[in-house]
Parts: structure tokens; sequence; C-alpha cells
């Protein structure tokens, strides 16, 4: 069986989107991973743009850590991506099978990854969906990030319509959910989360029903690593806790800093946290309470009751506030 430039050698896996082979590249003469769009789809704008654009982009990344895209096509009748094939499994897998993972392989690993981003990200590209399916490991044991379908390119045009959320939902930055682009440190917290996952071989937030995951990432508290596992160098507990922090700003501001946590005998490691200076923390505190103090005054003021009708209406208004229910809308996910 043929596919254009390509002999088939054996299916690998069939999705319900994609189909992909292993195959000889007949003018390369090399094998290579073929990533066939299936023939119902073929009409679907959105896929085949997400399939150029992970053409383009893998194609202006050319690193140790990142799967290279040999050859692309996309016509009325065929669509198909031809990437470097890999000698190996996912990470997914090799959690799956080889829990608990050894220290030393978790750190490599991250470092590799941190460094195939810390050369995307320099080249204006953001992944936005970091995740141990995503992650090749070779042979030698060398982590390979793959699977650009849903990248970014700083300066391109965006794929994605508005008000959807693009990524895996267990591994979605917070940020993300309320419609936040995407950025250095989104990818940072899901390679946070994808650290975790290779620490404990579970996914903290993951539920079947998306929805339900989503409101895990945004109001569940993220396990104590601790408890799930022993003996967790101190280094890589620090570096997981900025990895995974709530704020994006409170994450590192760039892949260099992750890739010095990710050093397995660093005795100089920088500082993830930089102290507050403790005057302006506390004069800040000082401004906050002095507001606080101010708004309830005022607000005492205005809502004091002037006799027993309006002491009547002012209760039915609070309790009117406070009815339990009225909760927050659930966020419907549109997951690529």
């Amino acid at each position: 069986m043929q596919i254009k430039n390509h002999k088939i050698l054996h299916e690998i896996y069939r999705g319900a989107m994609t189909t992909v082979y292993k195959a000889q590249h007949l003018n390369l003469e090399r094998p290579v991973l073929l990533k066939v769009l299936n023939k119902q789809w073929l009409q679907e704008q959105d896929l085949l743009e997400r399939f150029q654009r992970e053409a383009r982009i893998s194609a202006k990344l050319q690193h140790p850590n990142i799967v290279n895209v040999y050859d692309f096509e996309i016509s009325e009748d065929l669509v198909y991506l031809s990437l470097e094939f890999v000698e190996g499994q996912t990470l997914q897998e090799t959690i799956r099978i080889t829990h608990p993972m050894p220290f030393k392989r978790i750190l490599n690993i991250t470092r590799d990854i941190a460094s195939a981003l810390d050369y995307a990200h320099q080249n204006g590209v953001i992944h936005r969906d970091i995740k141990p399916s995503n992650i090749l490991l070779d042979e030698n044991g060398n982590a390979r990030l793959t699977d650009f379908g849903l990248a970014s390119l700083h300066g391109s045009a965006h794929v994605t319509v508005q008000g959807q959320l693009v990524g895996t939902p267990a591994y979605m930055a917070p940020e993300l959910i309320h419609g936040s682009p995407a950025n250095r440190q989104s990818d940072f917290y899901s390679l946070g989360i994808t650290l975790f996952e290779m620490l404990t071989a579970t996914s903290p937030f993951f539920d079947e029903q998306p929805a339900v995951t989503l409101q895990n990432v945004m109001h569940a508290k993220l396990p104590d690593v601790s408890s799930l596992r022993d003996g967790i160098p101190e280094n890589l507990k620090i570096l997981l806790n900025a990895l995974v922090q709530f704020e994006p700003a409170k994450r590192p501001k760039n892949a260099q800093t992750v890739l010095a946590y990710s050093q397995s005998n660093l005795k100089n490691q920088p500082d993830l946290f930089p102290p507050e200076k403790t005057k302006n923390s506390h004069s800040r505190m000082l401004f906050s309470a002095l507001i606080i103090c101010a708004l309830f005054i005022l607000s005492a003021w205005i809502l004091w009751p002037r006799d027993k009708e309006k002491e009547t209406q002012t209760e039915n208004k609070t309790q009117a506030q406070v009815d339990p229910s009225n909760k927050p809308e659930t966020i419907t996910p549109v997951v690529e």
C-alpha cells in the first residue's frame, strides 16, 4: 500500500479523526510516522487549518527535543503529515508501565521538555497542549515534544474561534478556562501537571466528564505530592510548586529558570519565589484594610434602616443576595 511518496509498512493507530502509520518515505529513504486525516473529515476547514498550522510551525522548529516534520499535503482527497519516526513510546505509556519512575529519569525528561519549550518560546511558538501523550521517549531515554496542532505562533492569525477552549482540560491552565490567551506561563502550568503525573502516576484534576475536570482545575486543591510518594528531591518539589501556581505571574518567567531547577545536583538554585519587601507588603495590607473598613462604614450608613418598613426591605434584599440557589454557571468546554 502506498500513500503519495510513502510506502506503508504497518498501521500504528486508528482514531476518530486520524490514522497513523509507520511508513517509508520513498524520496527521503527513511522511516517516518505518517498521520493521515480520515476521509470523513476532509471537508472540515478547522481540521485542515490545524494540520497546516502544525506542519508550518513544526517546520520552523529544528531542535533535538522536538519531533521534526518532513513533508505534508493538503488536497481535496488527501491530507497527511509526514513526521520523524521516533523509536520508543509515549511518556503516558512509560508512566503506566514503569511507575514509580526513577527521580533521575523524571529530571531528565523535565529538562528535555523545558529545553524544547525554551527554544519554541524564543521562536514565538506556544505549544498549548503539553501532556504525557504528546511527549515521546526514544530508545536512549531522550524526550521529544510532538503534536503542534494546537500551537500558536506569535504574529499569525488564530484559527481557534473566540470563546472556545483549546487544549486538554486536565492539563489546561486556569486562566485559559476564563478565556485568557495562551502564553509561556500556561505552557509551564501544563508541564507542572505532567511533572505531577510522572511523580505520582495520577492526573490530579481528571474526571471522565470534561466539565467536571475544568471545575476541578478552577476550584480543587492540588494534592500534596509528598503524601503520594516519599523521598522526592527538594528541587523537584519546589519546581512543581512553582509551575502549578494558580496565578500566571507567580510561575517561572522563562524556561531557563525551569531548566536550572531540572538539574539533578544543582547547588546554586535560582529563587523561584522572590520575597516581597516587608515594607511594601505591610503597606499594601494596611491600605487594603483601610479600604475595606471605609467600604464597611459607608455600606452600614447607606443600609441603616430608617423605619420598620425599610428594615424589612433591607432584610429581604439581604436574603435575596445570599440565596444559595444562585450558583455559578458551569463552563462547557469545546476541546480540540
